[in-house]
């Protein structure tokens, strides 16, 4: 298939796939979303963008142990990205916090921080999913 030239999607390149899974996204299609961020991914397993929409999709989908364990791979494969801490933090936010997410986070390059109580914890924004390339 031929691109028409656009910069930044020669053939077989992960963000070719990943403009493709946010297509798909934008249809609700999330398993077909999933299949296209997973050949990103084989592509390039550095590719942070895939991880997030791989997380974004798994939440649509009620599959919350792989949507933080995407999530997770996005912060190791670019710790610099604040977003992707932060989608796996409300990840944590959905479920009852326990010691564990907290030491994950801090291998993963997060700030030390001490788990609060339940009653402590401010309330958290309303989730939002990832940011998608919206293409006319």
């Amino acid at each position: 298939m031929l691109t028409g030239g656009a910069p930044g999607l020669e053939r077989e390149s992960p963000e070719l796939y990943y403009s493709r899974g946010n297509l798909a996204d934008n249809k609700q299609e999330w398993d077909k979303a999933i299949g296209y961020y997973q050949k990103a991914l084989s592509l390039d397993d550095k590719y942070t963008d895939a991880y997030l929409g791989l997380g974004g999709d798994y939440y649509e989908k009620g599959q919350y142990d792989l949507e933080v364990e995407n999530y997770e791979k996005a912060c190791l494969a670019d710790p610099q990205r604040d977003e992707a801490f932060y989608f796996l933090a409300t990840a944590y936010e959905e479920k009852p916090v326990t010691l564990a997410p907290a030491k994950r986070l801090g291998a993963l390059g997060a700030p030390p921080f001490r788990v609060p109580t339940r009653a402590a914890r401010p309330r958290m924004r309303p989730r939002v999913r990832p940011p998608r390339l919206r293409c006319a």
